[in-house]
């Protein structure tokens, strides 16, 4: 309210009406009270959504477990960024569960089903951010949950990753939700 004293003051000073005063400083007292407004959260540089069975418990299980491994990552100006060394072992000893994997490019049984799955929706994210991609690799076969060529698969085993760099000049940050069948990975 002082600011509006203080510019009807200045207005009217300056030749202005009363009136004149009180309708030109009505827009700069709304302006002045919206430059002490919170800034607005941060947008997201890029964000992917992919859909999964929440009926398939153990594979449900590994993509929250893996979600949650890279959740929270910053990846600074050039560095690279390797799922595998986020995730960790996706062995029964970490809690992953036996679900539908590929070995020697057939489906079978194994540790960590479903963890491509967050692999594959993370590398759509930083394509779209504008990340270089230095590591992917394709299933053998088409998946489910993401348009033919789309998909990044990756092993436990160290020999399939996903590597992404960092080109922008600032950090970007993963951010995943993984619930009620419902897999997202924004890159801020």
């Amino acid at each position: 309210m002082k600011k509006a004293i203080i510019i009807i003051a200045a207005l009217m000073l300056t030749g202005c009406t009363t009136r004149e005063a009180q309708t030109a400083a009505f827009p700069l007292e709304a302006q002045a009270s919206d430059a002490v407004k919170e800034p607005a959260e941060k947008q997201a540089k890029a964000s992917f959504t992919t859909w999964y069975r929440k009926s398939g418990k153990n594979r449900s299980k590994n993509i929250e477990l893996a979600a949650e491994a890279i959740n929270g990552y910053v990846i600074m100006p050039g560095a690279t960024f390797s799922f595998n060394d986020a995730v960790g072992p996706t062995g029964k000893a970490s809690g992953y569960k036996l679900a539908t994997v590929y070995f020697n490019k057939k489906k079978t049984k194994g540790y960590g089903g479903g963890v491509c799955q967050v692999s594959t929706t993370l590398f759509n994210a930083a394509e779209i951010a504008g990340m270089e991609i230095v590591e992917r690799h394709k299933h053998p076969e088409p998946v489910p949950y993401v348009e033919e060529g789309r998909d990044a698969t990756t092993s436990g085993r160290g020999k399939l990753d996903l590597k992404i760099k960092n080109i922008s000049p600032e950090p970007m940050t993963i951010k995943t939700t993984a619930e009620k069948g419902v897999l997202t990975v924004e890159i801020y």
